[in-house]
């Protein structure tokens, strides 16, 4: 059975940012609306590229391999500096992996987007200082969970983002870099029940001890058919032109098989919070007594499943990051 996924992250963060998050102030008169507005603003949504996200938050294990993946202890550190700090392994963590839907993605093109983040005592670089063409880049290799047999390996997912995020408020002295890449050209038969994912990162930092070995977490994100309404977070598009919100299925044919009954839409700023519950199906537009124009607002949403809107069955993760958009 083929695994319908919905395309968050990054994609409907950064390409659509231009459309979304920003505009003109407006007066309350100018957002009184009309059918045609709706129908425009649902043309608009169906373009959008559209992703599920899943929030994972796993911790990895780090080890030096080889070029055969084999993991290798007796690693020697052979150019200690001044600027090098005491080795201490880095901890890494899969945030979040997003995947486009085999059956909507444009041309035939499907995806797979990963964030990872990488606590560290020495800088994350996109190379290894002793040996430039060794690249920090991504891993994804996909297994029949029966067979044990790959149907699709890349051990090179390039290029990768490095942000440096700041001091870790966990660790003392490490610093928080957040590494994303994104995966082209899967063939929709990945996306199957039967097949599990392992996402990882090759990495190095400014400070190697080995030129020959980089660092490598993996997350096994088991089987592809494990996954639920409650740890998937399924897209809404924020149309921040014709001030409609739409819910999974409100603009396209593309239903996951991870559909939730619900959608739960927050509103935040200082002193003020709403939240609304919207259908799959529903075009929303808060009224100007829900959300008071003129403001700007962050916007997260998540999962609601059950029939009962009151008292539902169980609530996905908030969408990570928030929207900030002018409304």
């Amino acid at each position: 059975m083929l695994l319908k996924l919905k395309p968050a992250l990054a994609f409907l963060f950064l390409a659509s940012a231009s459309l979304l998050f920003h505009s003109c102030k407006k007066t309350d008169a100018d957002f009184s609306t009309t059918d045609s507005d709706l129908q425009k603003s649902k043309e608009w949504a169906a373009k959008q590229t559209k992703f599920t996200t899943h929030v994972v938050n796993q911790k990895l294990v780090t080890n030096y391999v080889d070029e055969n993946d084999k993991i290798v202890t007796n690693v020697q550190r052979l150019n200690r500096t001044s600027s090098c700090e005491a080795l201490i392994d880095p901890e890494a963590t899969l945030s979040s992996w997003a995947a486009t839907d085999p059956q909507c993605s444009p041309a035939g093109t499907y995806q797979i987007y990963a964030v990872f983040t990488i606590s560290s005592q020495n800088e994350i670089v996109d190379e290894n200082p002793n040996n430039t063409s060794q690249k920090t880049r991504g891993r994804v290799v996909i297994t029949n969970a029966s067979t044990g047999s790959a149907v699709f390996t890349d051990q090179n997912v390039l290029p990768v983002s490095i942000t440096n995020m700041g001091a870790d408020p966990n660790r003392a002295g490490h610093t928080l870099y957040q590494v994303t890449w994104t995966a082209q050209n899967l063939p929709s038969s990945v996306f199957d029940y039967n097949n599990k994912i392992d996402l990882g990162i090759y990495y190095y930092s400014d400070c190697e001890d080995e030129s020959r070995f980089a660092r490598l977490a993996t997350a096994n994100i088991a089987n592809l058919g494990g996954l639920s309404e409650c740890n998937v977070v399924n897209y809404v598009t924020v149309d921040h032109v014709n001030h409609f919100i739409h819910g999974n299925a409100a603009v396209s044919t593309c239903i996951p098989d991870f559909a939730p009954n619900y959608h739960q839409v927050k509103f935040e700023r200082a002193g003020f919070s709403f939240t609304k519950v919207i259908g799959l199906t529903q075009s929303y537009q808060p009224t100007t007594t829900e959300v008071p124009r003129g403001y700007t607002y962050k916007i997260t949403y998540r999962n609601q499943l059950g029939s009962n809107i009151n008292s539902p069955t169980c609530e996905g993760p908030w969408i990570a990051p928030a929207l900030t958009l002018y409304w």
